[in-house]
């Protein structure tokens, strides 16, 4: 199989709307975001952003430590969770 084949590609979509899907469910639950737009997109951002990133750490073009990587994710999924949310538009 390569990253072009048609069932690997199936195969990734399906696994990023589950986990952006898992991630949503735990946004409304623990932070009390409503459903909507923005929590979709954002939690398609989080999951996509997220595996180009360890992708790219493992094909090592990131080089930083393991626990670098992870403080750093932290605080990007920290800094989108502590934000206001958008109220208009």
């Amino acid at each position: 199989m390569t990253l072009t084949d048609p069932v690997l590609a199936r195969r990734r979509l399906e696994s990023s709307r589950f986990f952006a899907r898992l991630l949503s469910g735990q946004a409304r639950r623990s932070y009390g975001i409503p459903d909507g737009p923005r929590l979709d997109l954002a939690a398609q951002f989080v999951v996509g952003g997220l595996a180009q990133t360890l992708t790219a750490w493992l094909s090592g073009t990131l080089a930083m430590s393991e626990d670098e990587l992870v403080a750093e994710c932290a605080h990007i999924f920290t800094a989108l969770a502590d934000r206001e949310p958008r109220t208009s538009g």
